[in-house]
């Protein structure tokens, strides 16, 4: 029976090859209790992550106290240190579950094998990844140019549940945005919208 709307690398290469193909690799489902570290500063990444249930935070220490949050993984979305991923290094990076997490992943060592059934598959996934990567990062510098109401609409947008899921706090991080302001922010939003009413 054909399955609907799947998740993870079962999904993923139903989309890309249109057809179900057999996953050539070992996909591993964990389970991440929330606040737990996935990936923590000066790890080497060693996984292809998707998430099937829950929500990630990927960020950067600056110094032992602060922190700036890079951005979220919501369901059906992959995440990695892609760059560190490719060059076995230790990452600047962590992954954090802000929720319970349920996440399917895959070894970078039985990826990049050398056998050839694979390699179409790895092909496309590589790919994905980096598109996502660099889409995410040019979508973070565009959102740098705004200003604060205008960061929080675009981000509003492009995931209208921000607010329901993640605490307010953290997305006012995301946003570089105080959080006293992104209320202030968020009460000139509503009373617009009132307005109009």
């Amino acid at each position: 029976m054909e399955k609907k709307n799947e998740i993870g690398f079962a999904g993923f290469l139903r989309n890309v090859f249109n057809k179900t193909t057999p996953i050539p690799f070992k996909v591993e489902t964990v389970k991440v209790a929330k606040n737990s570290f996935i990936l923590n500063e000066g790890d080497i990444e060693n996984y292809i992550y998707c998430v099937k249930e829950g929500i990630v935070e990927i960020g950067m220490y600056h110094n032992t106290s602060d922190h700036q949050i890079i951005d979220f993984f919501f369901e059906k979305e992959f995440f990695c240190d892609f760059s560190n991923l490719m060059l076995s290094k230790p990452t600047k990076s962590y992954a954090l579950a802000i929720t319970d997490c349920s996440l399917e992943r895959i070894h970078k060592d039985d990826f990049l094998s050398d056998e050839s059934d694979k390699s179409l598959i790895v092909n496309q996934l590589l790919r994905y990844l980096l598109s996502i990567t660099l889409f995410r990062r040019l979508r973070k510098e565009e959102l740098r140019s705004f200003e604060g109401e205008e960061r929080y609409l675009a981000v509003i947008s492009d995931s209208p549940n921000i607010l329901k899921d993640i605490p307010v706090k953290k997305v006012a991080k995301y946003l570089n945005i105080h959080p006293q302001s992104l209320s202030r922010i968020r009460a000139n939003i509503n009373k617009k919208n009132s307005g109009q009413r």
